[in-house]
């Protein structure tokens, strides 16, 4: 597992996004612009791979870089406890692992890098924000969810996400 620079643009995480998102998924066309956004150009994306293939990633937005995703999706710091609306964040999105290495704790290793990261960084708040059928697996990693439906104007068909925190001191 790796860190990109901030910035740094990987054509095979690009791949990876149009493959899940489109073509697993459905969400968006082909080439859709999601794949690579101007949220990545000030974001860390950790890539783990297996050999020389790259089976997961998820990327990391420390909002002192820059607006996370999630906040320009909805407002969810308003549902905080009113001591926790303003402490500094960073959102922890675009998490796929490719269909062949799922279910073998991946997703918990990828966390736990990004949480430590965020940590070293100086954040108090991890957020992220999932569809109703994920949630069971970011409460087991202690996200709590808000109540703040929304849907992303960045995917042509974009289901209900909703967006969850954690305290990381």
């Amino acid at each position: 597992m790796r860190f990109t620079d901030r910035g740094q643009r990987v054509e095979a995480l690009v791949a990876q996004r149009r493959a899940i998102y489109g073509g697993e998924l459905g969400w968006v066309g082909e080439h859709a612009e999601v794949a690579w956004d101007d949220y990545d150009r000030h974001s860390t994306t950790l890539l783990v791979y297996d050999s020389d293939a790259l089976v997961a990633s998820g990327r990391l937005t420390v909002e002192s870089d820059g607006r996370s995703e999630l906040s320009d999706c909805c407002d969810w710091r308003a549902a905080l406890p009113p001591e926790l609306r303003d402490a500094p964040s960073a959102e922890w999105s675009r998490v796929m692992i490719a269909p062949v290495c799922r279910s073998r704790g991946l997703f918990r290793r990828m966390y736990e890098t990004a949480r430590a990261c965020a940590q070293e960084r100086g954040v108090v708040l991890l957020s992220g924000a999932s569809v109703a059928e994920l949630r069971p697996h970011y409460e087991r990693l202690g996200f709590h969810y808000l109540d703040v439906p929304f849907r992303s104007s960045f995917f042509d068909r974009s289901p209900v996400y909703y967006p969850a925190y954690q305290r990381l001191r």
